[in-house]
């Protein structure tokens, strides 16, 4: 014989039946999600993603009409231990070194997440 509280009363019980003993009566409880957002594990394949970019701009010149320039990022070079920056100018894709000049934009220096170049006296520093 065991005995046991339910509802602020000692109830006796057998073994068999201890179950019952403890059995609380449960309320339905209802909830909604809300998920308005894209689910990032299902992507159609013509799907890019989304970037992040931005643009941090120094001296540059409101003059200088600057072409569409996207940083890819940055490659070493196996054997030569050299980093490459991977820059996309005008839909156009270049593999460049620092101090490489190509369609007037010269590459001043370049990091992980960002790359320094110049056009015309303009400097500007685009971010990954």
């Amino acid at each position: 014989i065991l005995f046991a509280i339910k509802e602020n009363k000692i109830v006796k019980t057998n073994p068999g039946n201890i179950e019952n003993a403890f059995a609380i009566p449960l309320e339905n409880d209802t909830f909604s999600l809300i998920a308005n957002y894209k689910d990032p594990f299902l992507s159609s394949g013509n799907n890019k993603g989304s970037v992040r970019k931005s643009i941090i701009s120094h001296n540059s010149s409101s003059r200088t009409k600057w072409p569409s320039i996207v940083f890819g990022g940055v490659i070493k070079k196996s054997t030569t231990k050299k980093k490459l920056a991977l820059l996309k100018i005008n839909e156009k894709s270049y593999i460049l070194k620092e101090r490489d000049t190509i369609q007037g934009i010269k590459v001043i220096s370049f990091n992980n997440d960002s790359i320094g170049i110049l056009l015309n006296g303009a400097k500007k520093f685009i971010r990954r």
